[in-house]
């Protein structure tokens, strides 16, 4: 048992992942129309329907490669397969190095020497794959060190991969974009009265924390998408200043955030509330 026999499992996990997302994610195909594929491929038509072929190869050979028996001929395919990998980073750091590798997904971000370490790794990996002579759950029953060789490898390719550097630079960030995604789909067209939101925002640690500072009942309120603002007039740290309180219209008092502007020249003072999930939309009423 050797190194060799768990390299199927990474390829197979690597392009398994990098299919579902070329596949069925439609973020996906957007990236994809402003990527280096774009100049391969002039039409924008041709450019998807490459690129969704492309997932489904991946996702082909992500499916087979862990699965029994071994077979040399599948890590024939991931080698032809990382080997268009680096071949299309190399074009794209010519001739397009500014626009987004379109590969594993996560944020939009330029080709980049990590890409390129990355995309060689991967050849690398199915060149060492090439000499498997075992299933890789018998070779990891056999040696179970193997499977801390495969994390680690796992671990590099995660760490090359600018797109994912919020996965492990920050992964509360991913979550809150999830959630925010999913929740922006079905609450905009939520019908919920301001009494509520009044209710919600009353109950929040934000409003506890500056309810001694306001001096004035609600001045305004307006509503943008799922969330519902209030300004209210106040005097913070000896000046007159307006707070501004971001409600999300479902009942989430626990996403509820304000800002405290200062009535002079508009510097924030304070804000409160979880960081980058919500904006304050327009302009508070001055008071």
């Amino acid at each position: 048992m050797t190194v060799a026999d768990i390299q199927p499992l990474v390829m197979g996990l690597v392009l398994l992942w990098a299919g579902l997302w070329k596949t069925f994610v439609p973020a996906s195909w957007t990236i994809a129309s402003r990527s280096a594929l774009s100049l391969l491929f002039h039409r924008a038509s041709l450019t998807q329907v490459i690129f969704r072929l492309l997932g489904a190869a991946e996702l082909f050979a992500g499916l087979l490669l862990p699965l029994p028996p071994h077979q040399w001929w599948e890590m024939a395919v991931a080698m032809i397969l990382a080997a268009t990998f680096v071949g299309y980073v190399l074009f794209s750091l010519k001739y397009a190095p500014q626009r987004p590798c379109s590969c594993l997904g996560g944020r939009e971000t330029p080709v980049s020497w990590r890409s390129l370490s990355r995309a060689g790794l991967l050849f690398v990996f199915a060149i060492a794959g090439w000499s498997a002579q075992h299933f890789w759950l018998a070779a990891v029953r056999a040696e179970p060190w193997l499977l801390g060789v495969a994390a680690l490898e796992m671990t590099i390719i995660i760490a090359l991969s600018p797109e994912l550097d919020l996965v492990w630079i920050d992964p509360q960030a991913v979550w809150n974009q999830w959630f925010r995604e999913r929740n922006d789909r079905g609450c905009a067209a939520v019908s919920a009265p301001v009494s509520a939101s009044l209710e919600q925002l009353r109950r929040s640690a934000p409003y506890q924390t500056l309810s001694a500072f306001l001096k004035s009942s609600q001045l305004d309120s307006w509503r943008e998408g799922c969330w519902r603002f209030f300004s209210f007039a106040a005097e913070y740290e000896g000046q007159s200043a307006t707070v501004v309180f971001a409600v999300p219209v479902l009942e989430q008092p626990y996403l509820v955030g304000a800002a405290v502007i200062a009535d002079s020249d508009d510097p924030v003072l304070a804000t409160l509330g979880p960081p980058n999930r919500v904006s304050l939309g327009r302009a508070p009423a001055q008071v």
